[in-house]
């Protein structure tokens, strides 16, 4: 279980949304607990957006983002995510 970086209790909230993520995608700094390829259970502030998350977690690295899913579901940036969901993330191909 990991409060993602950067993140701060919004004000006046004290609620988590745990979530679990698996990226595809390596973050530009270490992630305490992450594997590429494996399940991350995360805790973030509540109303945190996909975008947010990925902004934090991949870092530089967010550039490398091709797709994101959650519970198997293309979804974009402003997704806010919810108790319980699943978000994969995946990195952009390359190749012809």
């Amino acid at each position: 279980m990991t409060i993602c970086p950067g993140h701060s209790q919004r004000e006046g909230s004290n609620a988590i949304t745990r979530i679990t993520v698996r990226s595809y995608v390596p973050p530009a700094e270490s992630w305490p607990g992450f594997d590429l390829g494996t399940d991350l259970t995360v805790d973030l502030p509540s109303g945190t957006t996909v975008g947010e998350m990925a902004r934090r977690m991949l870092g530089s690295n967010v550039n490398r983002l091709g797709l994101v899913s959650v519970e198997g579901r293309l979804v974009k940036d402003d997704h806010v995510l919810l108790e319980g969901e699943k978000v994969s993330f995946f990195q952009l191909l390359d190749g012809g």
